[in-house]
């Protein structure tokens, strides 16, 4: 997808903002000649509206959420230089950061094989599962209830 990142904030700022999603109008023959990715980084999600529709949600679990991808991919995190442990839905073995919170458990896989995902499986893993899971729902309620004013 070529996009330019500062055109596309600089027309966000006259409307107040915090999340950006651009959809990029595709059929699925035009990204099978051409595919473009549907990724999510910093506040800016880019769909491609070929794609499973749940991608969207996938996108918004990173942007709002900051939730990692729960599925593994070695060859693309080991060298994207992120601090894996870092990103609330994925912990060490002892999943302590959702320890005590039901419908949980500590699952091997979080972006790359040494880290651990709160449930077997979420919209963070697969897009055919349409439930982020109870610790990825409360971050998500979490920085949602920021916007509402609620305590």
């Amino acid at each position: 997808m070529k996009c330019d990142e500062f055109l596309v904030k600089k027309a966000a700022s006259f409307c107040p903002n915090d999340f950006v999603i651009i959809l990029v109008s595709r059929t699925k023959i035009a990204d099978f000649l051409r595919p473009i990715r549907s990724s999510s980084v910093s506040n800016m999600a880019k769909i491609n509206t070929a794609d499973n529709p749940s991608v969207l949600l996938h996108e918004i679990g990173h942007a709002i959420g900051g939730l990692a991808d729960e599925y593994v991919d070695e060859q693309y995190y080991r060298n994207a230089g992120l601090n894996i442990p870092s990103f609330p839905n994925c912990d060490v073995s002892s999943c302590s950061k959702w320890a005590g919170i039901e419908g949980t458990g500590c699952f091997s896989g979080c972006s790359l094989n040494e880290f651990y995902r709160p449930t077997d499986n979420s919209i963070m893993r697969s897009l055919q599962v349409k439930r982020f899971g109870p610790r990825n729902e409360d971050i998500l309620i979490k920085r949602l209830k920021k916007y509402s004013g609620a305590p």
